[in-house]
């Protein structure tokens, strides 16, 4: 991450991190992904320079200590999907919670229902 950069300097004040992926359809169906964790500061040099050997292979290197580096300890992923009749499929990691809320509305869905196998292939 760019030194000193305002992103940086969040998350040292505020480690939290939330990655969602795009929502690649109006309907929803494809899904979408969200990491939630903590940045974290790496601060090994072995690692660095091992980051700065592989960064310097797209052409360019980072001088040491002039960037921060960051690794996302993960605690949770939720995933959700729709169906094309408007029914929410959620799953959630590292709990193993899965539910379908039916379309109630072309705008609205109801309650979480208890399901499983949400991942699996069809």
């Amino acid at each position: 991450m760019m030194w000193q950069s305002r992103k940086a300097t969040d998350l040292r004040r505020d480690d939290r991190v939330l990655v969602h992926s795009i929502v690649t359809s109006r309907e929803g169906s494809d899904g979408e992904v969200k990491i939630r964790g903590q940045a974290v500061s790496v601060d090994d040099p072995g690692v660095r320079a091992r980051y700065c050997d592989a960064v310097a292979a797209l052409g360019w290197r980072p001088e040491e200590p002039y960037f921060h580096l960051l690794r996302v300890e993960i605690l949770d992923v939720t995933f959700i999907r729709y169906a094309p009749n408007g029914d929410q499929f959620g799953s959630f990691w590292p709990s193993g919670v899965e539910f379908v809320r039916r379309a109630t509305s072309p705008t609205s869905v109801g309650p979480p229902e208890p399901t499983h196998d949400l991942l699996a292939s069809e």
